[in-house]
Formats: structure tokens, sequence, C-alpha cells
């Protein structure tokens, strides 16, 4: 009886833990222009040191590289999809640094955000 116990415990943490990422996920992807750890840890009623161990522990990646794998996705969606001008698309997708958004885009894709607009253009 105790080892089917616990069994059920460690599922049931497991369970509301991928519950807690899949709202955080969803927290960083309606509000990726401006959210932040203290931000998205204050939300979620944690200390930014616990948030980022979850999130590194259930996702493999930090806090950041969620966020800018987001950010990167979101611009991918306007590049094919709109005709907004690089520079405006890099703010819009939360980064105020052209240039580091294009290198970025460069080292997430290997091309530079108008290739991959110009490639991917329906």
């Amino acid at each position: 009886i105790a080892e089917k116990s616990t069994d059920e415990t460690l599922f049931g943490t497991a369970e509301y833990l991928q519950d807690k990422i899949w709202d955080i996920r969803m927290h960083l992807v309606e509000n990726y222009r401006t959210v932040t750890l203290a931000s998205t840890a204050k939300q979620f009623h944690y200390t930014e040191a616990y948030l980022s161990r979850l999130i590194k522990r259930q996702l493999g990646m930090s806090f950041s590289q969620l966020l800018q794998t987001i950010r990167l996705e979101k611009s991918c969606e306007l590049l094919i999809n709109t005709d907004v001008k690089i520079t405006e698309l890099c703010n819009l997708v939360g980064y105020d640094n052209e240039s580091y958004y294009i290198q970025l885009f460069r080292r997430f894709y290997g091309v530079t955000p108008l290739q991959f607009r110009k490639r991917n253009r329906r």
C-alpha cells in the first residue's frame, strides 16, 4: 500500500508540474513582448530562483531560452504572414536592438530574417 501511495503521489506531482509549466508557457506566449522572469515569478507566486529551476528541470532550457524561442517563433509567423519591416518586427516581438535580433535569428535559423521571409513566403 505504501508503495502504491508513493507512486500516486509522485504521479500527481508530475501532473501538477506539467500543468503549471503549461500555464507558464501560455503566460509567456501571451505576454512575450514585455514579460520578464520577475514578472512571471510574481504572477505565479514563485521566487525567481524557483521558477528558473522549475523551467530548467521540466523543459531543459532556461527562462531566457524559452522566451527567446517563443519570440523567434512569433517572429517567423510575422515574417511569413506580414510585410512588416524588420526594424519594426524586432520591436514587435520584444527586441530593442535590431542588430542583436538579426544576429540571434541567424544563429537560431541559419539565415537572416529577410532571407527567411523570402524563402518561406506564401
